[in-house]
């Protein structure tokens, strides 16, 4: 087996041919010599995502990266502190609480707007534009904080995000990440830049938080922002807060067509391709569709040993002819007009899809994440068309890094080039 395609993008490829030969069910060889179990059996899946906490959880190594790079929070948690703090987050991302917040989501898509025509304005009456929008929603979502990235600027925090989302696998990081599931040691190698902008964004939140709370900033985000007036301004303005509701309920119920859009976008492009867990006890794990073992024996549900990691291919799962027809791999946003197939209604997760997980650990952000996204879909589908630079002809492949990421194939950088020009 040739490693290299197989850790960047062809990881689907594989999966795919091995579940027609092998079924639903099956192991692949790991790092020095250790196995995986791969599942794609709908009742073994809805059995791993939720079971309690404390039975599958992340492996070592994930854990140790999820630390360095996001901190001991939710994120990295298992068990018992992954409970408490799910519950004490949740009403967070209540329905109630993202309503709120959609005012934030439309301030900065019309910042984008704004921009994108006086961009137009200055050329022939298109352009290839490169902005950012869902920063400073969700620093001005999440922390009070306003990034301007909208507004040209550049800060420090900015300047970390970017050089995160730049991180792009390289032989060497694969053989690290690779032997870090035996030796989690070499998750420690020392990435200055990683730790520095890390250090950066964590510093200037608390920092603006404690000031907050000593009441020193006559100024803030929490006051200048377009949350804090809207919030205010909602308890004592009835028609803003119902016009606000009627935003959010439109988004929800009055475009159909944007709502399969964006299903069909989740099903082909999930951000995590797939996930590992490790079984922390023995289980036994029940089969939706009997498998024949090497022996000769069919059987009903799997014995899983303390140890044993299992991947969840959450992508191909996506993906697969077997869920979703022959046209899986197609983006066809009219299949959710229909009624799905019967096999991929045997899926969990929202709308049977995997891209938020399920169970226990399903996205507490699923919420916001498409609240944005429809907002910004919404408003921006409206004003302008959009193309390739290069036409229809234009290649685009997918890149690992933190999350999946589109690109242009032979381009560098993680990003895809658009043509805009005002719709008339």
């Amino acid at each position: 087996m040739a490693c290299k395609p197989f850790c960047r993008a062809g990881a689907d490829a594989f999966y795919a041919e091995w579940v027609a030969q092998y079924g639903p069910v099956y192991v692949i060889p790991a790092t020095l010599g250790r196995k995986k179990l791969v599942i794609m059996d709908p009742t073994a899946l809805l059995h791993v995502y939720n079971a309690e906490r404390a039975v599958y959880t992340k492996t070592e190594s994930s854990r140790t990266f999820m630390a360095r790079v996001f901190g001991r929070g939710i994120l990295w948690a298992e068990g018992e502190v992954h409970k408490r703090s799910e519950e004490g987050l949740s009403p967070a991302f209540s329905n109630a609480a993202i309503r709120k917040l959609t005012a934030v989501f439309y301030d900065s898509v019309y910042k984008v707007k704004s921009s994108w025509d006086e961009t137009i304005e200055s050329t022939s009456g298109d352009v290839i534009i490169d902005i950012e929008g869902c920063l400073d929603s969700i620093g001005i979502a999440g922390f009070s904080h306003d990034f301007r990235s909208l507004a040209g600027e550049e800060s420090p925090v900015t300047r970390a995000f970017a050089a995160l989302q730049r991180t792009e696998r390289t032989s060497f990081s694969e053989l690290m990440f690779g032997l870090s599931f035996v030796f989690p040691i070499f998750l420690r190698v020392p990435t200055q830049d990683m730790r520095h902008s890390l250090d950066v964004i964590a510093e200037n939140l608390l920092e603006n938080t404690r000031r907050e709370r000593e009441g020193m900033l006559l100024e803030g985000p929490a006051d200048k922002s377009l949350m804090g007036v809207l919030l205010k301004a909602e308890q004592e303005d009835v028609d803003l807060q119902l016009h606000m509701t009627q935003e959010e309920d439109q988004l929800v119920y009055e475009l159909p067509f944007l709502n399969a859009t964006v299903l069909e976008v989740l099903r082909l492009h999930p951000a995590v391709p797939e996930t590992e867990r490790v079984a922390a006890h023995d289980d036994i794990i029940p089969l939706g569709t009997p498998i024949t073992t090497p022996s000769g024996e069919t059987i009903t549900s799997l014995t899983v040993a303390a140890g044993t990691t299992i991947i969840l291919p959450i992508r191909c799962v996506n993906r697969s002819d077997e869920f979703w027809g022959a046209d899986a791999k197609v983006f066809t946003p009219e299949r959710w007009f229909e009624d799905i197939t019967d096999r991929a209604k045997e899926l969990q997760g929202y709308h049977h899809l995997l891209t938020f997980h399920d169970g226990p650990r399903i996205c507490l952000g699923r919420a916001f994440a498409l609240a944005e996204i429809k907002a910004v879909i919404s408003v921006l589908i409206r004003q302008y068309a959009f193309e390739f630079p290069d036409g229809l002809e234009t290649k685009i492949e997918e890149q690992e890094l933190l999350v999946s990421r589109p690109k242009v194939v032979g381009h560098d950088g993680t990003k895809i080039p658009l043509r805009v020009r005002r719709v008339e």
